[in-house]
Parts: structure tokens; sequence; C-alpha cells
């Protein structure tokens, strides 16, 4: 059975990366995909993403899957941070990530950067939101990002307690 499933053990928990998107075949799109599902109707919104991949493939001239990757790769954060309580106080602890972790937290940005844009349909909204991270043009995730790291930084001092 462990030759058939990839597995992935992360904080006690097993996570088989078995559902993957019939076009690119990558769990990544399925939770690019599950990320932006709001009120159902996944064909529809399936269809959408694939469109946007589309569209990414003739505005680089390259795999959309390898330009998804590259803006993903741009977004990850290496460091993440987590509020712990001594006493009666909280403090903000940065601790560094897992690999996988850093890839759901960056897809759950984008994710949540492409719901909030203004363009009216969602395929502008992905490849705006994509093409704008990987042109390193000021956008929600970056920023999101990057209040991560300053708190991350800013906290520095108390990475032994983790």
């Amino acid at each position: 059975m462990a030759k058939i499933k990839k597995r992935f053990v992360e904080n006690k928990r097993v996570i088989f990366f078995n559902k993957k998107d019939p076009i690119f075949n990558s769990w990544f799109v399925v939770k690019l995909i599950n990320n932006l599902m709001v009120g159902g109707e996944k064909s529809k919104l399936e269809k959408a993403v694939f469109k946007a991949f589309s569209i990414l493939k003739q505005k680089y001239n390259k795999n959309p899957l390898l330009v998804y990757f590259l803006a993903l790769q741009e977004l990850k954060p290496v460091v993440g941070i987590k509020s712990m309580g001594f006493g009666k106080k909280r403090f903000i602890i940065p601790l560094s990530l897992p690999l996988i972790k850093q890839h759901k937290l960056a897809i759950k940005w984008l994710a949540e950067s492409v719901k909030n844009r203004k363009e009216q349909t969602l395929e502008q909204k992905i490849v705006n939101e994509i093409s704008n991270i990987l042109e390193r043009k000021p956008t929600e995730s970056l920023k999101r990002r990057n209040m991560v790291y300053f708190q991350a930084q800013r906290n520095r001092h108390l990475a032994n307690y983790s």
C-alpha cells in the first residue's frame, strides 16, 4: 500500500496525495481549486482555472504549471509565526516551516488575494494575480508574506522558545 500511494507525515497526520486534476496531474492545482471554492459548482471553477492556465500559456509561452510553480516559489514563506502564551502574556514566536506547509500557505494566500481582486471574471483575476506576483508588483498576497517576515524578524529573539 505504501508503494501505491505517496504519503507525507506532518503533525502526526498522514496526508495522501492521490487527488490530482485530470489535465495537469498535480495536487497543487486541486489545492488551488479547493481554496477558491465558496458556494459549490466545482466544475465551473475548474473550467475557469484551466482557462486561466491557457491564458497564462499564451502570455508567457511556457507550461502554465511551471508558471504557477514559479509564482508559488515567489510567494511561499520560509518562516512562519505562532502565538504562544507564557503566563498571562502572549508572544509571537517565529519558526521554520516544512516544505509542504510553505506550499499550502502560498496557495491559501494566492486564493484569498484572487477572491479579493476587482476584475470581472475569475480567469482574469487568476491571470493578473499570478503575473503580478511574477513581476513583483505589490499584491495582497505578497504584502501578507512580507508582514509575516516582518513579525518574525521583529520577534527573532524569542525563536528559542518554540
